[in-house]
């Protein structure tokens, strides 16, 4: 008696390419079109207007410091915790000075804050640091 050979014996594994070619295509669309959790989760800031507002491109690895309206910082690379006015300098002393540190400070913040904010960076000799606002419309 001779026995049939069932065809579907010698596909006994599966082939995983096409569901990983899959799956990192689902990776790469979430990835590209998620927002980031940006620093407008911690304070609700509104920056200031200006007419002479310059587009400039913002570095991906630059500092950000937030200051909000009531004159408290962030500094987004410390997880984003809020810092009192006496720690900001230890916390930027430990950051590399090449990296440029961008300001954002709500329109209604004290200007001592920011003034107290660029004194530290320049006595730390951080020579690169601007500071966020909106362009003014017409």
């Amino acid at each position: 008696m001779r026995r049939h050979k069932n065809p579907f014996d010698d596909d006994k594994e599966v082939d995983l390419t096409p569901l990983i070619d899959v799956v990192f295509l689902i990776l790469i669309f979430f990835m590209v079109t998620s927002s980031f959790t940006k620093e407008k989760d911690l304070f609700n800031i509104t920056l200031p207007k200006a007419k002479s507002a310059a587009t400039q491109k913002v570095h991906n690895d630059a500092t950000q410091i937030l200051i909000s309206k009531d004159g408290e910082y962030v500094l987004t690379n410390k997880g984003n915790q809020i810092i009192p006015k006496a720690e900001i300098g230890p916390a930027l002393e430990a950051l590399n000075r090449e990296i440029p540190v961008i300001i954002r400070c709500d329109a209604e913040a004290p200007v001592q804050a920011y003034a107290y904010l660029t004194g530290v960076l320049n006595e730390l000799e951080f020579f690169k640091h601007s500071i966020v606002i909106d362009r003014k419309q017409h």
